[in-house]
């Protein structure tokens, strides 16, 4: 019997095409170096007939950067992901080696209480950029609320800072990539009284345009692990006593009362009920960390502080966090008429079966299947609803991608996916393999854990590999 091998000396860059943003002459020879002896195909442009499949950068600072982006949705990975390649022979996962979305940009704001201004800090740090208070020609963005300060007014005459609303630092966010400021212009408002009366008077000497005074500039305090201000909610007791341990282990500082003041970060648990003060008080953090200012994460973001010794990135759609709290909430399953929740019974009804078990590890959770066959579809929906989820294809049926991008948590794709819709947020996007994975780990995981854990956006088997037979052997 005949049986193709896969050759071990096959390249482990084939096919592989890598363009590289903002680095220097040196380094861009060395990159492009070990990615021919990789086997791989260095660029010197971006096409979007042949677009990159990797961008390797140091930061976003540079137009290439925004001009990949607007044609592909490409990796942006460390200079280091290349030799970490390179001494392995082989791909590595991208896990580690992503590009933060605010990589070497420094940050001004305008128009925002001093009091929320600690908490939007740690926002910027923890997307790896840097804040300042003060506005020098050294800041890259300024996110104004409105048109009425003097910061703005002098930014808009500076040519290397990008004026931009606060929707772009959100948005920058939730698609862990800069967005291109040219689509976030400052909309012309009076600014709210109240809000500018405590920084008007110190809005003069906040503003430095001389070089000399750049040493005078704030730089990040908060980018220190024992600035986190944390709030734990909906967690059960064995979460609690993690969430305890990692906090002193970090040198944060955890409070047992909900104060938008003082609080950083809200970190929320898998599984656990709301307790009645996080029920009473769930309104009020949810504006605080969808206004900005404040930041949702979990406990898998506090361990990954602590491995790096340092304030780690967000790898994951703050919406879906808050969503499963939100599910958890004991006020909305108590809700006897389907319409306070801004739907009709028959929307409800269409919604598909809701599971009465909310305690497993996708309680409280929206599933929508996407072009799966008629028996992934079955197995998927069995496992969702097995494990306390919510199965629903209503706007499947429809053709709405928007609506089914709001109304579900999770979208299960097939492993790959030619074309992915853009509609379709990719903190959303998952994979069977990644809903067995949880099952198996009793938990969910982050999707940045594994390729794949989100669908593939290439045709597999890969056309050149058909007629390939693998075989591993220890």
């Amino acid at each position: 019997m005949s049986q193709t091998t896969l050759s071990q000396n096959m390249e482990p860059f084939e096919g592989t095409r890598v363009l590289t943003a903002g680095l220097t002459k040196t380094k861009r020879s060395e990159v492009a170096k070990v990615v021919e002896q990789l086997g791989g195909t260095m660029l010197t442009t971006c096409s979007a007939s042949e677009p990159p499949h990797v961008l390797i950068a140091n930061d976003v600072k540079s137009a290439r950067y925004l001009e990949v982006l607007s044609i592909a949705k490409t990796p942006v990975l460390k200079v280091e992901w290349i030799f970490a390649c390179d001494r392995a022979k082989r791909q590595l996962p991208y896990s580690g080696f992503r590009v933060p979305p605010l990589a070497g940009l420094v940050v001004c704001v305008t128009g925002v209480d001093q009091a929320r201004r600690p908490a939007l800090q740690a926002t910027v740090e923890s997307a790896g950029g840097s804040y300042s208070k003060d506005l020098v020609p050294k800041v890259s963005h300024l996110i104004a609320v409105s048109t009425k300060s003097e910061k703005y007014e002098m930014a808009c005459t500076w040519k290397g800072t990008s004026v931009v609303s606060f929707q772009w630092l959100q948005d920058s966010l939730d698609n862990r990539a800069r967005q291109n400021e040219s689509r976030y212009p400052v909309q012309k408002s009076t600014a709210d009284p109240k809000r500018s009366l405590s920084k008007n008077s110190s809005e003069k000497r906040q503003i430095t345009g001389s070089g000399r005074d750049h040493h005078q500039a704030s730089t990040s305090s908060a980018s220190s692990l024992s600035s986190l201000r944390l709030y734990c909610c909906g967690m059960d007791s064995s979460e609690r006593k993690q969430a305890r341990k990692l906090a002193r282990q970090l040198g944060a500082t955890r409070f047992d009362t909900f104060d938008t003041s003082r609080i950083t970060h809200v970190i929320a648990g898998r599984m656990g009920k709301l307790s009645p003060e996080e029920e009473e008080n769930f309104q009020e953090i949810a504006r605080h960390v969808c206004s900005g200012p404040g930041i949702l994460a979990n406990l898998d973001w506090l361990e990954e502080c602590k491995r790096h010794k340092a304030v780690a990135a967000l790898d994951f759609s703050s919406e879906i966090l808050l969503h499963s709290l939100e599910k958890r909430s004991s006020r909305k399953q108590q809700k006897a008429d389907p319409n306070e929740q801004g739907q009709t019974a028959g929307e409800r009804m269409a919604r598909g079966p809701v599971t009465e078990q909310n305690s497993g590890i996708f309680g409280g959770l929206i599933f929508s299947p996407f072009k799966l066959t008629q028996p992934e579809k079955k197995e998927a929906r069995g496992l969702v609803l097995k494990h306390g989820g919510t199965w629903d294809e209503t706007n499947v049926s429809k053709g709405a991608l928007h609506s089914l991008d709001e109304v579900a948590d999770y979208i299960v794709f097939q492993p790959s996916c030619n074309a992915i819709p853009s509609q379709i947020s990719i903190g959303k996007q998952v994979t069977m393999h990644w809903l067995g994975r949880c099952i198996e780990q009793g938990a969910q995981l982050p999707q940045s854990e594994s390729i794949l854990y989100r669908p593939l956006p290439y045709s597999v088997p890969l056309r050149t590999f058909s007629t390939v037979t693998l075989c591993a052997s220890q």
